[in-house]
Parts: structure tokens; C-alpha cells; sequence
């Protein structure tokens, strides 16, 4: 991560997408990153199960007015090679799948 401006802040919420597209929020919280550098951010725990067919999507935020205040300032945060990493019971072994971020 590189953020310019002071007091940043990131909002991130964890959705679980069915095969038709409905979403539902699994999880949200809050991360006050520093300045540079590899950082690791851990979402609060959870037992979550995503059926079959559905997939987990990261939405990050840098505004999420009412759930935080809003920014004392002005704030850019660049984050490069993100990897998201849920913890599961079942045994490794499973697919990876790759998503092409939104444009």
C-alpha cells in the first residue's frame, strides 16, 4: 500500500455472490493503514459457509458514511497485489479462481 493525505481509513465488506448475481453482506469492518508497505488486515471472525456456486467478493472503501465517519481530510490509497485468503474446514485441495478487478 502508498497513501498520501492524513487520517486515512479503508472500509471493506465481504459479500457472498450467488450464480444469479444477489449479494449478501457477510462481513464489514474497518483498517487504518500506514503509510507504505506490505500490510496484512484480518477481518473479524466469522463462520460463514458460501454455498455451492457462490463466491466471496472484497469490496474496499475509502468513504462508508453512516458505518464510519467521514474523513477528517483528503486521502489517496493505492494498493497493489492484494490476495484474499479465507480460511476454510475442509481439507487443502481446493480450486483457486481469479478475478479480474472492475473497471
Amino acid at each position: 500500500m502508498r497513501v498520501k493525505g492524513r487520517f486515512p481509513e479503508i472500509s471493506t465488506r465481504l459479500w457472498d455472490v450467488a450464480p444469479d448475481g444477489q449479494q449478501t453482506m457477510v462481513q464489514h469492518s474497518i483498517y487504518k493503514p500506514r503509510k507504505r508497505g506490505r500490510q496484512t488486515y484480518q477481518l473479524h471472525p466469522m463462520g460463514y459457509h458460501f454455498a455451492t456456486g457462490h463466491v466471496p467478493k472484497l469490496e474496499i472503501l475509502g468513504r462508508d458514511f453512516p458505518y464510519m465517519q467521514e474523513p477528517a481530510s483528503d486521502y489517496t490509497i493505492r494498493i497493489r497485489k492484494l490476495t484474499l485468503e479465507l480460511p476454510v474446514r475442509q481439507k487443502p485441495g481446493g480450486q483457486v479462481k481469479r478475478f479480474a478487478p472492475p473497471r
